[in-house]
């Protein structure tokens, strides 16, 4: 008869889950008819060398079956698969013998494993738990546990117990098991370096593999520092610090909690430090951008427009810039306030296009991407490819200075962001608005420090802090043709399979989305965790660090693994491939997600502290 008896484990600081399911059973039995002098009894009786004990012993139970995860483990293949067996050998004949050893024989190939035979191996003797006292005894129960299985494999395992004089009798039951790879692990990486130190509410973003993180803040101290995750050495490392650039036009002030996008600008990648706090409730909206290719801040060639022509009017000392397409003959000039020019009569002046002899075309050049709208922290961005296939990067969400949050998304567009004291109509443009956030009942909603994450060519927005409390709703955006977005809210965790574990509204929480194949099943995923329960400016708040995955391919919610031990909010969460361990050499999973840093507690409440820990995630 087939059985499965799985009890998760979950160890001091660490996560496990089942790893060995039990696929059946052989019975490997010879049965002897003995006359004792009064009846024939049938024992179960295996000795093929050193005479016989009698007795009989029923199926080996499996009290747990699992794999452990030690805090201290940096590496996911030290992740150690074992399993515990429980045995009772009834009835044993022991009027001249005694039991001088129990114990436990395995094999991956022998299917009827025996003490000393090719390939079958037995489980250590101090991880054999037996009361000597009850070697005279004919009942008899003990325990074992078998370290350092391998993952995805076959096994065939067995009890048996040795007698003082030699003789053995095995169980005839021999438990036939496959162990599975892990799944729905956290292990704990490489701290950050004492450079990076501890931190919250970076900037992060991730292109072509590589994730990027900026400043962030530690209390009262903000950073301005950007900095690389390298998965070959599981560490960071530094790229630059703004700290040196002076004679820019956008700041450098070190700020926390603003957006980062990764802009490909021909064979460079610029990253787009947008916005963000640059001290207590103080937002800026300059953005500065660092060329990947170059190695550098904010330099004129590395600009999206550099070479970019445009043409140029100048008026006395006021200078004009305008782009040709889509413009009319006639063009109405205006100073930098947006006010018309009038002429000597009064009349708005104008000019007309490639014939003004005051119209000359010159290169664009400067030192920064066109600023924010308006001073904003809290943000979401992403690239997404639309229908279409035209890419685009967003910015959206987030709160303004004055405190409202906002619900409007904007797309980066290069054609208008041509140069500094550009004309205020197209100034205004460079930041396209291109939707916002629906209900779906014709009320727009507002999030601050919410999570985003492309997943495919849609975009799962979610959590945040609204205008009167937190968020545990989630919205997918779609985009269209020429990139304008259409929201949609989903089923939220709080309406999933898990009645008794709700998903907590929530904000500040960490993220990331998954797609891979394990045993030739696709997995669509995005994760979500930790994060507050409250607003940021409540007296009190409970911090999180529970773990939820939305599966496209299902429609549905998953509750998974806690991330560690500790409680957090403010975190870092990105995806990566790992291609260095066994499960992604042996077995093809490469699919891992990261959190790291942000603030908070693993024991005490009161205790909370900013983090520099990295967890990894075994989907």
């Amino acid at each position: 008869m087939k059985s499965k008896y799985i009890f998760p484990c979950i160890m001091a600081l660490a996560v496990a889950s089942g790893c060995v399911k039990e696929q059946g059973d052989e019975a490997y039995t010879i049965t002897r008819t003995i006359s004792d002098g009064s009846k024939d009894t049938a024992r179960t009786v295996i000795s093929e060398v050193n005479g016989y004990m009698y007795g009989k012993a029923i199926k080996d139970s499996v009290v747990e079956n699992t794999f452990e995860v030690v805090l201290n483990d940096k590496m996911i293949s030290d992740l150690n698969c074992y399993v515990k067996l429980k045995s009772e050998f009834l009835e044993l004949d022991l009027d001249r013998n005694a039991i001088k050893k129990v114990g436990y024989v395995y094999s991956k190939s022998d299917s009827k494993p025996l003490v000393g035979s090719r390939n079958c191996y037995e489980f250590s003797q101090n991880k054999v738990s037996y009361n000597a006292s009850d070697s005279t005894k004919s009942e008899i129960t003990f325990t074992g546990r078998c370290d350092n299985l391998d993952f995805n494999n076959n096994y065939y395992m067995r009890s048996y117990a040795i007698s003082t004089k030699g003789d053995t009798l095995y169980n005839p039951f021999v438990a036939q098991f496959t162990t599975t790879l892990p799944h729905d692990v956290w292990f704990q990486r490489n701290d950050a370096p004492a450079g990076l130190g501890f931190r919250y509410n970076c900037f992060h973003c991730t292109n072509d593999g590589v994730t990027y993180i900026y400043g962030g803040q530690n209390g009262a101290n903000y950073y301005n520092d950007l900095w690389s995750y390298d998965k070959t050495n599981d560490t960071w490392q530094q790229v630059a610090s703004a700290n040196d650039i002076t004679g820019l036009c956008a700041g450098t002030e070190k700020r926390s909690n603003g957006a980062m996008i990764a802009y490909e600008n021909g064979a460079d990648i610029l990253l787009f430090i947008i916005g963000g706090e640059i001290s207590t409730d103080t937002y800026t909206d300059k953005i500065l951008f660092y060329s990947t290719k170059n190695n550098r801040y904010c330099k004129k060639p590395d600009h999206p427009n550099y070479n970019t022509r445009v043409d140029y009017y100048e008026d006395g000392k006021k200078q004009y810039y305008y782009t040709d397409k889509d413009q009319p003959t006639e063009i109405e000039l205006k100073d930098q306030d947006g006010n018309p020019i009038l002429d000597e009569n009064g009349d708005p002046k104008t000019y007309t296009q490639h014939t003004d002899s005051a119209v000359v075309q010159v290169t664009a050049a400067r030192e920064y991407i066109e600023p924010l709208p308006q001073p904003m922290a809290g943000m979401v961005a992403f690239s997404v490819v639309s229908t279409g296939g035209l890419k685009r990067q967003y910015i959206g969400l987030g709160k303004t200075q004055d405190g409202g949050v906002l619900n409007d998304f904007y797309a980066y567009n290069k054609e208008y962001d041509i140069m500094n004291f550009m004309h205020p109509e197209y100034s205004a443009v460079t930041w396209d608005g291109m939707g916002s956030i629906s209900t779906g009942r014709g009320n727009n909603i507002g999030l601050y420090q919410a999570v985003a994450e492309v997943c495919g060519t849609t975009v799962m927005v979610g959590t945040g802090e609204t205008s009167d409390g937190v968020s545990n709703n989630f919205y997918l955006l779609t985009f269209g043709t020429t990139g304008e977005i259409t929201s949609n809210q989903i089923a939220s965790p709080s309406d999933s399979d898990y009645p008794n574990l709700k998903f907590k509204p929530r904000a500040n929480a960490a993220s990331f989305y998954l797609e891979y194949t394990e045993d030739g099943v696709p997995y669509n995923r995005f994760y979500v965790g930790t994060g507050r329960t409250g607003k940021e400016k409540d007296a009190s708040y409970d911090l999180l660090k529970d773990f939820w995955c939305y599966d496209f391919n299902q429609k549905r919610w998953f509750a998974l693994a806690d991330c560690s031990n500790i409680c957090r909010e403010g975190a870092v969460g990105f995806a990566l491939e790992r291609t260095d361990d066994r499960f992604a050499k042996d077995q093809g999973v490469k699919a891992r997600g990261i959190f790291s840093f942000g603030f908070g507690y693993s024991l005490d409440p009161s205790d909370r502290n900013v983090l520099r820990d990295n967890w990894e995630y075994l989907p």
